[in-house]
């Protein structure tokens, strides 16, 4: 939308086109939106030098929309068609000069379908100036500080002048070039720029992309498309990612000590190592159970020979005759050599845990109805069995679960961002000496 408040228009004195005045007391120059030529803003507009076979560059924006940038009000006075050119390939982008009559100038740059603002930067950085050949010296990433943010250098480019219109404070020339070094935050980017005539250093933020296109009136149509993603784009990760990244480790290390604190509580015997009498299966063993608080372990270990195995069948009845479960457990032992040595798979011991219903004499029915020599199923070669119960006996399983899925939420969380973090430095030209 036009800003009906203009100040007053003057005519270009090469052409006779009328000029909008809106820039501010700044400019120096008024480029002429009709004929290309450059005026002189401080000696009655008269031709500098003229700009020739430009080619508009592509933007919904013209001079003289208004809209709304960071919570204020800014009134386009001048538009750069920008252009780079390296190993062959062309880069282009648009920058919109920007006026407040209460915040003073800024740039609005469209690049690849994206909104950037950018501002002259006042404050102290650190350090006050980085040229390109300081960046080709540096043995590793070069880095600045500024407000609290810490910069990482991002690129190197150098940018002609393709095409001009409307009003700046300074003289643009077409073919005009700067050089800009580049770093990049985790928020906002700092940018040394040298034009062979001035420094300048300049910071940039991302902008919230529709509300600045419907603060300026451009429709959805008219928009741009976006052509991959920008490296001050937010990433789309959750704001508090390095939180919940620590919040899981350290949940992940509860579970690990609460873990060990169970496994300690091993609970008390209620039957010793019992053995039983194999030429009797199937056979009943009781046991008494004082409490129903923790849980009840039944452990079974088998004398095995080399390779083979024994499938262990057990039911439980309470002291109500009324079964509480059924259960299946194998036995084996396996050893042998390899390419990578030898190997030996030792699972003679197997255990049930199981929560007591109440107190009283339970019946536990063992029987061996299948094992066998390797993969054979010719009978149970036990040389013996022994079954010993314990009772208020506590599982370190479920912490352990816990555990686990804490640290696959941190590590998962952790290479997310580190994703998002790859694709925001994609596009950079540092390369990190082998």
């Amino acid at each position: 939308m036009r800003d009906p408040g203009q100040v007053h228009a003057i005519q270009c004195t090469n052409c006779g086109a009328g000029l909008d005045v809106l820039g501010g007391g700044r400019v120096t120059t008024h480029v002429c939106s009709y004929c290309g030529s450059a005026l002189d803003a401080l000696d009655n507009y008269r031709v500098l030098t003229r700009f020739s076979e430009m080619t508009r560059p592509a933007t919904p924006l013209r001079i003289g929309d208004t809209g709304q940038l960071m919570g204020q009000g800014w009134q386009i006075i001048g538009i750069l068609g920008l252009c780079e050119t390296w190993a062959g390939k062309s880069w282009t982008w648009t920058d919109h000069l920007l006026f407040s009559p209460t915040h003073g100038y800024a740039w609005l740059t469209l690049e690849d379908g994206h909104l950037i603002v950018t501002r002259r930067w006042r404050k102290a950085v650190s350090p006050g100036w980085m040229s390109s050949a300081q960046v080709e010296r540096a043995n590793t990433r070069p880095g600045a500080d500024s407000d609290g943010e810490h910069f990482r250098y991002y690129e190197t480019s150098t940018a002609r002048i393709a095409f001009a219109e409307g009003e700046f404070t300074w003289r643009p020339r077409q073919e005009d070039t700067s050089t800009t070094v580049s770093l990049l935050g985790p928020r906002t980017s700092l940018a040394y720029v040298d034009n062979g005539q001035e420094r300048e250093i300049e910071r940039s933020w991302y902008l919230p992309q529709a509300a600045v296109w419907d603060s300026f009136g451009v429709a959805v149509a008219d928009r741009p498309g976006i052509a991959g993603p920008h490296p001050l784009q937010p990433a789309r990760v959750p704001a508090d990612t390095g939180f919940l990244i620590a919040a899981s480790a350290v949940f992940a290390a509860v579970c690990a000590v609460l873990s060990v604190v169970f496994l300690a509580m091993g609970g008390r015997d209620v039957l010793p190592p019992t053995p039983v009498d194999l030429r009797t299966l199937p056979t009943e063993i009781t046991f008494d159970l004082t409490e129903t608080a923790g849980l009840a372990q039944l452990r079974f270990h088998g004398d095995l020979a080399n390779n083979t195995w024994a499938w262990i069948g057990a039911t439980l009845t309470d002291p109500e005759d009324v079964p509480l479960f059924e259960a299946g457990r194998e036995l084996g032992y396996y050893s042998g050599r390899d390419s990578e040595g030898h190997w030996v798979e030792d699972n003679r011991d197997t255990t049930v845990l199981f929560h007591p219903t109440e107190v009283g004499t339970y019946t536990l029915e063992l029987d061996i109805p299948e094992g066998g020599l390797g993969e054979a199923s010719d009978g149970a070669v036990l040389g013996s069995l022994s079954v010993s119960v314990r009772e208020g006996a506590s599982s370190a399983r479920p912490p352990l679960v816990l555990m686990v899925i804490f640290i696959v939420i941190a590590i998962g969380l952790f290479l997310w961002r580190q994703s998002a973090e790859a694709r925001r430095w994609a596009g950079s030209d540092w390369e990190d000496d082998d």
